[in-house]
């Protein structure tokens, strides 16, 4: 994983016309944008404020978006709102955490690089 899998303001600002009908996904864009566009950090930060703890290291996102690679690959899709279902299905998990999962696949691995590594 890269150590600043991160999103520029721009991008952030996509997905929000992009998953706008999603009230979750934006509620985890807002915490994305809170930290500075960094996904490693809003997926902890989201787990905390959920939990009331500090969260283990199982929200590790390449570890995260790799237990979910079958499903995500199987899916043949590049939508972002419909990935994060999928993953929500996939990790038990709030849209919200899964939010930044999704992203990290789409913009830091990119989809059919992360499919390809399958083949």
């Amino acid at each position: 994983m890269s150590d600043t899998t991160q999103l520029t303001s721009e991008e952030i600002a996509q997905y929000r016309v992009e998953l706008a009908d999603n009230t979750d996904a934006l509620a985890a864009l807002d915490v994305i944008e809170e930290c500075e566009g960094n996904l490693q950090d809003a997926i902890i930060l989201m787990r905390m404020r959920e939990t009331g703890t500090e969260p283990d290291k199982s929200l590790d996102l390449d570890e995260l978006a790799t237990k979910c690679r079958p499903f995500i690959c199987s899916a043949k899709t590049k939508k972002v709102f419909k990935l994060i279902g999928i993953v929500a299905g996939c990790l038990q998990f709030p849209v919200t955490l899964v939010v930044p999962v999704v992203l990290f696949v789409v913009e830091d691995i990119g989809l059919d690089a992360f499919c390809k590594e399958t083949d």
